[in-house]
């Protein structure tokens, strides 16, 4: 009795720990102060380091879509990567330095300098790396491509399949790498909730959709536990007991 006393202890004492819970992230001390949501206003995005961008060059002002080399109709825009050195090599035009420019403000600099090659150069700029990356359980974690500077929290999670398995109490957004990473939390299980959130998500922003706790994910969790603890004592009722 003293056996089963202190395995039934053990497993009371262990079911609200972390070892039963591996795949729980983004956790926090019930004191923890999350960071208040920024402003609603969205700043353009700027180029950085590493970003990749296509660019679309077309004559006469993009007129019948006849690009520069003499082709008829539209084509394929070139991808072009942003150097560590804030520079990317561009056609015709070397080194260009891009770093902190917005596509507005890029394409605007490349219609200049192409002006001295071609007659009213029109250019079509896309930063194709802004992202953010939505983990929720039971799914597998997404990228989600931010097509505009104002997808909210609610349309990445729709692009991402939804909340499967998921506390819509419970959503966590980390913005940032290591000291300097902010972390929101947000709860969506309610209208309220939603009309009190005046948040859009940014490039590199992870969405952590919490997973539900109940009994039948813990049992998943702790029943190999459960089965060890009980074979070990049959082994030892059989065969320490009985001597």
């Amino acid at each position: 009795m003293r056996v089963v006393f202190a395995v039934l202890l053990v497993c009371t004492l262990f079911s609200s720990c972390r070892v039963f819970y591996p795949d729980l992230m983004f956790q926090t001390n019930r004191k923890y102060t999350y960071d208040k949501p920024d402003s609603a206003i969205v700043k353009e995005y700027r180029l950085q380091q590493g970003d990749v961008f296509s660019m679309q060059v077309l004559s006469n002002n993009g007129y019948a879509l006849v690009d520069v080399v003499g082709f008829n109709g539209s084509y394929l825009p070139i991808d072009y990567n942003v150097h560590v050195s804030g520079y990317a090599s561009i056609p015709l035009l070397d080194s260009v330095y891009v770093v902190g420019l917005t596509s507005a403000q890029l394409e605007d600099t490349l219609s200049v300098k192409y002006s001295y090659f071609f007659i009213n150069p029109f250019i079509r700029i896309n930063i194709k790396n802004k992202q953010v990356f939505v983990i929720s359980p039971r799914t597998t974690a997404r990228i989600v491509d931010l097509k505009n500077d104002n997808v909210t929290l609610v349309e990445a999670i729709a692009s991402s399949g939804g909340i499967i398995g998921g506390r819509a109490k419970s959503i966590r957004v980390v913005r940032g790498v290591g000291q300097d990473a902010k972390v929101y939390k947000f709860d969506l299980s309610t209208v309220e909730g939603y009309k009190q959130m005046n948040f859009y998500l940014r490039n590199n922003d992870i969405v952590y959709i919490e997973p539900i706790r109940g009994p039948k994910e813990f049992y998943s969790t702790v029943g190999p536990f459960l089965s060890i603890m009980s074979s070990l004592l049959f082994v030892y009722t059989v065969f320490v007991l009985r001597k």
